[in-house]
């Protein structure tokens, strides 16, 4: 039995799983073949998605990539052409390469030739009937542009039959004959206001990406003689092109991919757009995705099933501080070539990802959370302690609060007492006896500004700002003490106490360890810069883990206190602000990102499993059980159903698992994970597929509207259906908002198959990375027809959870 899935663990391990595909509205019995699985295992689905499968540094920056056959053809800068053997995905390696003496910025490979574009001198063509040995057998200079002291000719070349087109600056089109490929030369030339970075040929048309003047459209059937045919403003700079059907997708700069309709080459126009997070630098197209190598935010896919409204179906970030600069897609594999050197390989077998349960808004802006038995314990900021009711996560509600004299930054709770940095007013201490009437017992001014509190034995460690680690004596919690402190070379934001070391996030002087045995006296024992602005941190094992604002997750070995280093990261596509680890996996509060799920079975290659948007800024977290709970920002506490286990798992022997897969997952593909009760865990990549029922009772056809809403508020609609599963029949949808709060769906009983009045209906941002999605009910509020009133509001009170 074959599947896409990729195993990605020793023991235990998955052998097979039957059946691969299931419904969203039917449970599915599972059977899973392996090893090493012990008595009440746990089995989940969890979001699946492109990831990062193999990579290959290489010397220099690297500009465009070829695949064909078993190996990858990369443009490579100042280093010319790399050749890379791919044959195995997970480990591909560099076995040629050809120096230029130039600068190799594109490249197109044939059956014995790969054509490079250099930006020093123009099209080299070189023999690589021996990957191994690649030679220079011929070179056509093509016209250039000084500036800043040197000479830029070629960006990007294409090749069909016997010519080369050459995306060539300022100088625009250049066709190179190539029938004679060790005596190339020019044939024809089209100039274009602009300055052409890609190009893409099909039929008797060239389609230039050309910066600034967007995209060109040259008719080439007479190629000593090309000419204009039309041209295409786009909002940005045009860097690279794909064409496919009656479509050029344009990869746009900041303005993300632009679809442009040339059914009419003389009047190609935009029918459709979608932003990325970053800058738009390459697109490869197939089958109903686009490809987009998009800077620092790594692979985009889009989805461009319809043209006139892509969206973003899913992303993978790439290593840190580096920058997508083209992407090549051959079979499940993304390769995106970026400028931090080396090749990156991404499975691309498919997209997707918690969801909330419930939320609870407080007075002002939650930076933190605490949790313990059924209360969570919230850092308000101006409005100090609220203390929220979370016995029933899907409606949680505030319970109890004391106002405290400054910004409640951040609370640990142990005993009958919360500990609460708040920020100028130093460390508060809280009697929180009976949580419905939480009281101030006694405080502690600090130096400067408590961010953070770590509460061990008798001691409160407090991560305070520019007065580093101050350590406070809470024996008596009326009268607590200053015992001892330690200055940090930056700004200490994060705490973390294990044995008799406090492990401090301290901004951009990252991670500092400090000899606690001593508390009156503590000391620095190590150090470790990390690559940005650490905010926080949490120690289990041998590993501290940094929330690194931009640069994500930071997984510290701390082996050796005194020299601590780093042993993995993880990018994350917002600002990592704090972690929580929970068995292997680190839970990140990442800014405007919302919460982030990593994988740290291997620290020291931990990867994004799944992630859900919080709609505010998530700043703190703590995880029980299966729920996370996010301070939110402006938004509150969220409580986000993190992991959802099977309920009906039968074990069979330790080869042998079954499983039933509840109805209610939103279509898509999944990873599957297997826990054993030692935490030990296997997780097989993309294993298993959630499909929409096909069958003629229930078919329909998903309408796919985007109604005008307010600015701040840019959703879509898919997939109507009843509370109990039964589709609609038809799609006639007569709908409408008033500003800015109200929206009504209404249709005739003729036009619907449902086993109650209610009516289901399925959200998501249309703007944000997919994974905020969720179910919502409502009930008919007219007569004879049925007609059903939407509130919209910052968060909705779910009725159906996804899992």
């Amino acid at each position: 039995m074959s599947f896409p899935g990729v195993l990605e663990a020793t023991s235990p391990e998955i052998h097979s799983i039957t059946p691969q595909v299931g419904s969203s509205i039917y449970s599915t019995n599972l059977t899973i073949k392996g090893s090493g699985f012990d008595p009440t295992p746990k089995v989940a689905l969890y979001g699946g998605g492109p990831y990062i499968t193999g990579s290959c540094d290489t010397p220099g920056i690297t500009y465009e990539v070829y695949v064909k056959s078993i190996h990858a053809y990369v443009a490579h800068g100042g280093l010319g052409l790399q050749v890379i053997d791919i044959t195995d995905p997970k480990n591909p390696t560099v076995v040629g390469s050809c120096d230029i003496s130039g600068y190799a910025t594109g490249v197109y490979v044939t059956d014995t030739y790969a054509y490079v574009a250099d930006q020093v001198f123009g099209l080299h063509v070189i023999d690589i009937s021996d990957p191994e040995n690649p030679t220079i057998v011929g070179s056509c200079q093509t016209p250039g542009e000084d500036w800043g002291g040197g000479s830029f000719h070629a960006n990007d070349v294409y090749v069909t039959g016997t010519y080369a087109y050459v995306a060539n600056g300022i100088f625009g089109l250049q066709v190179v004959d190539i029938s004679n490929t060790e005596n190339p030369t020019i044939v024809g030339f089209c100039y274009i206001s602009g300055d052409a970075m890609g190009v893409y040929v099909t039929d008797t048309y060239a389609y230039v990406a050309n910066g600034s003047s967007g995209l060109h459209v040259i008719d080439i059937s007479d190629p000593e003689n090309p000419k204009i045919s039309g041209f295409c403003n786009t909002p940005y700079q045009a860097e690279g092109v794909h064409v496919t059907g009656t479509y050029a997708y344009v990869a746009d700069g900041r303005s993300g991919l632009q679809v442009v309709d040339i059914s009419d080459p003389e009047n190609p126009t935009i029918v459709g757009s979608c932003d990325t997070p970053s800058s738009a630098h390459g697109v490869y197209v197939t089958d109903t995705y686009a490809y987009v190598a998009n800077s620092a935010s790594g692979l985009q896919v889009i989805d461009i099933s319809d043209p006139n409204k892509p969206i973003i179906a899913g992303s993978c970030d790439i290593s840190q501080l580096t920058h997508a600069m083209a992407v090549y897609v051959k079979g499940t594999y993304a390769y995106v070539a970026h400028d931090g050197a080396s090749l990156q390989v991404i499975d691309i077998s498919n997209t997707e990802n918690p969801s909330i349960a419930g939320s609870c808004d407080t007075p002002d802006y939650a930076f933190g959370v605490y949790v313990t038995g059924t209360y969570a314990y919230v850092a308000d900021d101006a409005s100090g302690l609220q203390v929220i009711d979370i016995s029933n996560p899907e409606n949680p509600s505030i319970a109890g609060s004391c106002d405290t004299p400054g910004r409640a930054e951040n609370v640990y709770v142990t005993g009958k007492y919360a500990f609460m940095a708040n920020g100028g007013s130093g460390l508060q201490v809280i009697d929180i006896s009976d949580p419905e009437n939480p009281a101030i017992e006694g405080s502690c001014d600090t130096t400067y500004n408590a961010y953070c509190v770590y509460v061990a034995g008798t001691y409160a460690y407090v991560a305070d700002g520019l007065s580093g680690l101050q350590v406070i004596d809470i024996s008596d919690p009326e009268n607590p003490v200053i015992a001892g402190s330690c200055n940090t070379p930056d700004r200490a934001y994060g705490v973390h106490v294990k044995d008799t070391y406090a492990y401090v996030a301290d901004d951009h002087s990252g991670l500092q360890v400090i000899d606690i045995s001593d508390p009156e006296n503590p000391t620095i024992a190590g150090s470790c810069d990390t690559p940005r602005g650490t905010w926080g941190v949490y120690v289990a094992g041998s590993y501290a883990y940094m929330a690194d604002g931009a640069s994500g997750l930071q997984v510290i070995d701390i082996t050796d206190p005194e020299n601590p280093v780093i042993a993995g990261s993880c990018n994350t596509p917002g600002g990592a602000s704090r972690v929580y680890i929970e068995g292997t996996y680190a839970y990140v509060a990442d800014h405007i990102s919302g919460l982030q799920v990593i994988d740290i079975s291997d620290p020291e290659n931990p990867i994004i499993a799944g992630s859900c948007d919080t709609r505010d800024s998530a700043r703190g977290v703590f995880v029980i059980g299966s729920y996370a709970y996010v301070a939110d920002g402006e938004s509150g506490l969220k409580v986000i159903d993190v992991f959802k286990t099977f309920a009906n798992i039968e074990y069979i022997d330790s080869n042998t698992i079954k499983a039933t897969i509840p109805a209610g997952f939103r279509p898509g593909t999944y990873n599957l994970h297997v826990t054993n009760p030692d935490g030990e865990h296997v997780v097989l990549n993309n294993a298993f597929t959630i499909e929409l029922p096909d069958n003629e009772e229930e078919k329909y056809s998903p309408p796919y509207y985007t109604p005008v809403m307010p600015t701040w508020s840019p959703y879509q609609l898919l997939w109507p259906h009843s509370f109990l599963g039964y589709y609609l029949e038809k799609q006639t949808l007569n709908w409408y908002y008033t500003y800015p709060f109200y929206m009504s769906i209404s249709f005739t009983r003729s036009q619907h198959k449902l086993l109650s009045s209610e009516l289901s209906l399925l959200f998501y941002l249309a703007r944000q990375r997919l994974n905020w999605y969720q179910y919502y009910t409502y009930k008919p509020i007219s007569g004879a027809d049925l007609q059903y009133q939407l509130l919209w509001s910052d968060f909705f009170p779910p009725l159906y959870l996804e899992r």
